[in-house]
């Protein structure tokens, strides 16, 4: 019906286009107007994510699991059974490493703490 490369201006078929291209993973991008001077769109490829997209999810959903675990830390300083904790500090400490990594840091050293994860 629609393919990229359609090139057009806003019509009785935008919102049916702008549907087609939701539900293929495509996008509407508004490109030079035509010699008439109305504006004009383009269906394109979505571009792939770039390596700081991908840092930055990455960034984010460690972030994301960092808190839940610091909560599940926390609750064990107070003196709450927490289940798996060794576990959950291990993954706390990689993940943590990680994020410092991303971010340009040296990971830290941990004492006392047995890596659970290996």
């Amino acid at each position: 019906m629609y393919q990229v490369g359609d090139i057009f201006t806003v019509d009785a078929e935008y919102s049916a286009r702008a549907k087609w291209c939701n539900e293929n993973q495509k996008m509407i991008v508004e490109i030079e107007k035509n010699a008439k001077g109305e504006r004009q769109f383009q269906i394109q490829e979505i571009p792939a994510p770039t390596e700081e997209d991908l840092k930055a999810e990455r960034i984010w959903e460690i972030k994301q699991r960092l808190n839940e675990l610091d909560e599940d830390i926390v609750q064990d300083m107070a003196g709450e059974v927490v289940p798996e904790i060794d576990l959950r500090k291990a993954e706390f400490i990689a993940l943590h490493n990680e994020l410092r990594t991303l971010l340009g840091k040296e990971p830290r050293a941990v004492k006392g703490v047995q890596n659970a994860l290996q």
